[in-house]
């Protein structure tokens, strides 16, 4: 696994901070868990995932519904205008296992010592903030000009079970939560492991005119992975 170049930085102030207001016992001291293996970064990593979407087509009042799969691996890493080291992410779709992956997105994650930034199509948000920890919140939408969206930690280090696979520390961040409207349906949250990243992707977005729905339910879920760094 790659070693980020601020950890240092940041294990050694924790430490004189720790040494500075706990006295000479040196059994006082706990390094701070920033929560930085909730997005691990190391080129050749990849997550398949199935998604399960529902259409709701308000000019046919149809409702579909859709199964594919995405893979996603860390193809490279280079360093920014700023000096910060960034993942070349591709995206990768296919309609059934059988078929074979086509590409169809490439988007870039980056750490810093205080968040992670994902940017597609040059929108850059902020999924994941440090250290992560139950009800912080914060704007993803910090570095972008769209109206800003607050962002919640609901739980942390919880057990999660999803597609028969057993996950032993999970985070989840809420992202959108209004179902009670009538005109407007919106949901959003992703939940993270430790040492694999996204696990699972919710999005719900439907509205309602005239007792006529349209909009989409997504559910991203994984299936498979592989970490470069435990091969």
């Amino acid at each position: 696994m790659q070693v980020k170049r601020w950890a240092p930085r940041i294990f050694s102030l924790s430490l004189v901070l720790a040494v500075g207001c706990g006295g000479d016992d040196p059994d006082e001291f706990t390094p701070t868990d920033f929560g930085y293996d909730y997005l691990p970064l190391t080129v050749g990593d990849w997550i398949e995932y199935k998604v399960d979407s529902t259409v709701y087509d308000d000019f046919t009042q149809s409702v579909d519904t859709f199964t594919f799969f995405h893979r996603e691996q860390i193809v490279e890493s280079y360093d920014d205008l700023e000096g910060r080291e960034v993942y070349r992410v591709e995206r990768f779709r296919k309609e059934s296992e059988g078929d074979t992956y086509r590409r169809i997105l490439t988007f870039e994650l980056l750490q810093t010592a205080q968040r992670a930034e994902r940017k597609a199509f040059g929108q850059r948000i902020v999924p994941l903030t440090y250290p992560v920890s139950e009800g912080r919140t914060w704007d993803a939408n910090a570095f972008n000009t769209d109206q800003s969206q607050d962002y919640e930690y609901l739980s942390v280090d919880d057990l999660e079970s999803i597609n028969g696979l057993d996950f032993q520390q999970s985070v989840r961040v809420l992202q959108a939560n209004d179902t009670d409207n009538f005109v407007i349906r919106e949901y959003a949250e992703e939940r993270y492991a430790r040492g694999i990243g996204l696990i699972y992707q919710e999005n719900l977005f439907i509205e309602t005119q005239f007792g006529i729905d349209s909009g989409l339910h997504m559910i991203r879920s994984i299936v498979d992975w592989s970490r470069s760094d435990s091969l």
